[in-house]
């Protein structure tokens, strides 16, 4: 149910679908060339995910940003437990169970959702990992399953693109999120580039200090991109052949961050790709996929 207690009354497939078609993510894309079964389990994800998310940034008031999101989180187990109330996790349900994925990833998922809660602040990279793993690496993690993925590598092959993404995501936003009082960047590495957390919420973008250090967060990204397709290269062909959709996003996602160094770190307003580009990524990626070149 939503805010106000009223059930969606749509077909729960077509509610998640029209959610992720709304939100015109650069994960859509990636979800076109599949099989329309796999592709309406990765709409429920998105949706899934999509929910969380709206319930912590549409919400200004810590408490009750945490209680809506504890609220999902009961909502979700209870639907795992088989009496789902909403359309989202009555697919959810199905999905988890069609294609085997681990129950527990979804409330990790709403783990880091919870992390956007309040002050955010991460005093080092090691803390800025657990949020990254929780936020798109679990994402990940879930999504191999309804890919047919099978060998034990997809995994940190998961792991280490959604490093990727989520890095991609604080670099990209590293305006957006300082406006409403977000730092992602973590404050060990500011420091060693004379950054202050009063240097981004004030808007001071502009500085050889600023540009250094988005520099320096911007190649541990591309770090793990190149993770990624190491680990990529060595799984087995069936495997790799599975991971197209997985390709697409990296595609689209190492394009934005490209686009970030480019433009020299301006990052007001962040990066944006027009719908004609990730058409003309995604082309690329299903291109060089066929060829088998990671």
């Amino acid at each position: 149910m939503d805010e106000s207690g009223v059930i969606p009354a749509l077909d729960p497939q077509a509610y998640c679908t029209q959610v992720t078609k709304a939100a015109g993510s650069n994960f859509y894309y990636a979800f076109l060339p599949m099989a329309r079964e796999r592709r309406e389990a990765m709409f429920v994800i998105y949706a899934f995910c999509r929910h969380a998310d709206d319930l912590v940034d549409e919400e200004t008031d810590p408490i009750a940003a945490s209680r809506a999101l504890e609220a999902w989180r009961a909502e979700t187990r209870s639907a795992l437990d088989g009496h789902p109330g909403h359309p989202i996790t009555t697919r959810l349900a199905q999905v988890v169970d069609a294609y085997g994925i681990d129950p527990k990833l979804p409330f990790e998922l709403l783990d880091g959702m919870a992390m956007d809660i309040g002050e955010v602040r991460f005093h080092d990279f090691d803390a800025l990992y657990q949020y990254c793993y929780r936020a798109a690496s679990v994402v990940g993690l879930m999504c191999i399953r309804i890919f047919g993925c099978t060998h034990p590598n997809t995994e940190a092959f998961a792991v280490a693109h959604g490093m990727a993404f989520q890095l991609t995501n604080i670099v990209r936003d590293v305006a957006k999120d300082a406006a409403i009082g977000r730092i992602y960047l973590p404050r060990d590495d500011m420091d060693r580039f004379r950054v202050s957390a009063d240097d981004l919420l004030g808007g001071r973008y502009r500085t050889p200090e600023f540009r250094a250090l988005l520099a320096f967060e911007s190649q541990r990204a591309a770090e793990w991109y190149a993770r990624a397709a190491d680990i990529a290269r060595r799984l087995p062909a069936l495997d790799r052949r599975a991971l197209l959709p997985s390709r697409i996003m990296g595609t689209i996602y190492r394009a934005v961050l490209d686009e970030v160094v480019e433009r020299e770190y301006r990052v007001d307003p962040p990066v944006s790709l027009s719908a004609p580009r990730k058409l003309l990524l995604a082309g690329r990626a299903v291109y060089e996929h066929l060829l088998d070149r990671w």
